[in-house]
């Protein structure tokens, strides 16, 4: 199995100042990825506040807690690209997995 394994490609970092950020944002253990952990996180938890005869108000409060976490996502997703263009970043399967849901949530506002 050790013999089958590759290395991980090395981000190289560009000379652009953008795209430079972007890849600092984009590094694993940094403190982006905590926060997009906890906004994961956050946004499964307000999804499953919901009971007969929740106030309207909540409901409300929750949508819009909804659109920002779409936002916050769909933010993550242009770093990402950014940073590792786009055969990088769609050569990881976690970022497809990402991608699809965010285009999902897209769509899903977009219908209502």
């Amino acid at each position: 199995m050790c013999l089958k394994e590759e290395p991980e490609e090395l981000l190289i970092l560009s000379n652009h100042p953008v795209k430079r950020i972007c890849q600092k944002f984009a590094e694993e253990d940094s403190w982006f990825d905590y926060f997009i952990t906890v906004c994961i996180l956050l946004n499964t938890i307000i999804m499953c506040i919901d009971w007969l005869g929740c106030p309207q108000y909540l409901l409300d409060i929750f949508e819009i807690l909804n659109y920002g976490f779409t936002a916050i996502f769909t933010i993550e997703i242009l770093i990402k690209i950014t940073a590792l263009g786009y055969r990088g970043y769609f050569g990881k399967g976690w970022n497809i997995f990402d991608f699809i849901i965010v285009a999902i949530s897209w769509i899903t506002l977009i219908l209502t």
